[in-house]
Parts: structure tokens; C-alpha cells; sequence
């Protein structure tokens, strides 16, 4: 089976990923028990990742194959978080870039939040995905510049907000809680992105132009030795960029989510 995740089409995801495609995929997940390899990565195209749990992860660009070594990787850590390191490879062999960062469509386009780990990003997802904003992806932003493209139908979560009525199951040995995100287009043309920081109260502001490229810098991940699209990023500085400052508190959530809504007119 065939599907289309990251704006790549993959052999060998669960079922329930996303719709069938037809083309042939750009890249087919394998498993195998052989000896690990030694980490490493070649400028020609092949990585070996070692994950967290003793395995290791081939991303291979000739065979178009990403194959685990080790034990087997269940479904669900195999959209997420191990899917994202798949799609950064792939991606930036193909001249695409990938970034920390959560996706939401707002007024027909897509837009980045970005934030460090724990700033808030998957809660405040959560809380639009609730008030029918549609989120394309939880963890990780793969664009070219121009448009961006959807992850896995899915979210996960840390801890349950009390706010929270939506199905959630207990994943990755029960350290976080997913939620089945609905349908939303393969990809959207991009329409800024969005830096999530804390502060006493709502505040929405720009952010200067010599200042993005290092704010942008800082969320791309860094996987060594792959080609660097210096392109996409300059696109990406060119497109609006906002500070959004708020309180960490789910208090705060519905004023948060009123300003961003304003993003749109205001750029």
C-alpha cells in the first residue's frame, strides 16, 4: 500500500496514514533483523540514524529505502516520531527543507508555529484542532519555499487537558496521548510562520527582518552531511513572521487562538 505523507509517497505505513495514492513511492519502509551498522551518512546519499531504542535507521536515496535494523518498530512509533526523520531525509534530497515546527491553515494557507520542545506547541494544536482549525501537522514543517505539505493525521500530547472531549489512546510505551486528526489537503501554499514564546499576557508582533534568518536557522533540523537548501530558507525569511508572546496556562488558549486568527489581515 501507497500514501502520501510529508508530500512523499510511501510504501509500507500503516493503513490508516492516509488516502491511497497511485504513483510509485519515492521512498518504501522495510524492517530487518541483520547486524546493526555503525552510524554514519555519505554526501551521496545514505544515512544510518541510531534511534533511542537500539535500532538503527538506513535512509537509503539510490534504493529509495528506509529499512530498521533491530527490533521491530511498531506502527505507532513508526508515524511518529520516526516518520519525521524519514521525511527530512528524503525532503532535503529533494531539494526541500524541514522544520520544528507545527502547521495550521489560516485563511487558505499554511503557516509554521515554531517553538522549542515543551513551549507549548502540540497543546495549543490541540485547542485549534477543537475549534475546527485544521492542523496539517503536529511536529514537523516540510516545505519548498512555496508550499507546504501535510503530515501524519495525528497529534500527540504530553499530559490530557481538562478542555480536551476528543478520543485520545495512550502511545510510544504510554508517554504521550494521541489524537486522530481529520482530513486536510496534501498541501497548502505557505503563508508565514509564527514563533510561540511565553509572556504575561497575549501579544502579537512582528518579527524584524534581520532577525529572521536566525530565528528560521534555528528551527531547521539538522541531519549531518545532507544538502542544504539555502533557497528555501531565504523564501521562507522573505514570507511574514510573527512573535506570538502568551501565557503557558490553558487559560490563556482562547485569547491565543483569537490573535492568531488576526495574523491573516494583519499581514
Amino acid at each position: 500500500m501507497i500514501v502520501r505523507v510529508y508530500g512523499l509517497s510511501v510504501a509500507g505505513l500503516p493503513r490508516n496514514a492516509s488516502p491511497d495514492c497511485s504513483p510509485p513511492p519515492d521512498v518504501t519502509i522495510r524492517q530487518t533483523r541483520v547486524a546493526l551498522p555503525r552510524p554514519t551518512a555519505t554526501p551521496g546519499g545514505r544515512c544510518v540514524v541510531a534511534l533511542p531504542a537500539g535500532q538503527r535507521l538506513i535512509l537509503d536515496r539510490g534504493s529509495r529505502t528506509a529499512t530498521f535494523v533491530g527490533d521491530p518498530v511498531d506502527d505507532d512509533e513508526l508515524m511518529h516520531p520516526h516518520m519525521s526523520l524519514i521525511a527530512q531525509a528524503f525532503n532535503r534530497w529533494a531539494g526541500r527543507d524541514a522544520l520544528h515546527a507545527g502547521v495550521i491553515e489560516l485563511g487558505g494557507s499554511a503557516w509554521l508555529l515554531l517553538g522549542a520542545n515543551e513551549a507549548g506547541k502540540s497543546t495549543l494544536l490541540a485547542y485549534l484542532a477543537t475549534r475546527g482549525v485544521s492542523v496539517l501537522a503536529d511536529d514537523l514543517a516540510v516545505t519548498d519555499g512555496e508550499v507546504v505539505f501535510s503530515g501524519p493525521r495525528s497529534l500527540d500530547l504530553r499530559d490530557r487537558p481538562p478542555w480536551l472531549e476528543l478520543a485520545v489512546r495512550a502511545v510510544r510505551g504510554g508517554s504521550r496521548l494521541r489524537l486522530a486528526l481529520p482530513a486536510a489537503p496534501e498541501r497548502l501554499p505557505l503563508g508565514g510562520w509564527i514563533v510561540l514564546g511565553a509572556g504575561e499576557e497575549p501579544r502579537l508582533e512582528r518579527v524584524a527582518g534581520s532577525d529572521t534568518v536566525a530565528v528560521l536557522l534555528g528551527a531547521r533540523r539538522p541531519m549531518p552531511r545532507l544538502p542544504s537548501t539555502p533557497d528555501v530558507l531565504f523564501k521562507l525569511a522573505t514570507s511574514p513572521g510573527w512573535t506570538l508572546t502568551r501565557p503557558l496556562g490553558w487559560q490563556a488558549l482562547p485569547a491565543t487562538a483569537e490573535l492568531l486568527c488576526r495574523i491573516v489581515t494583519r499581514s
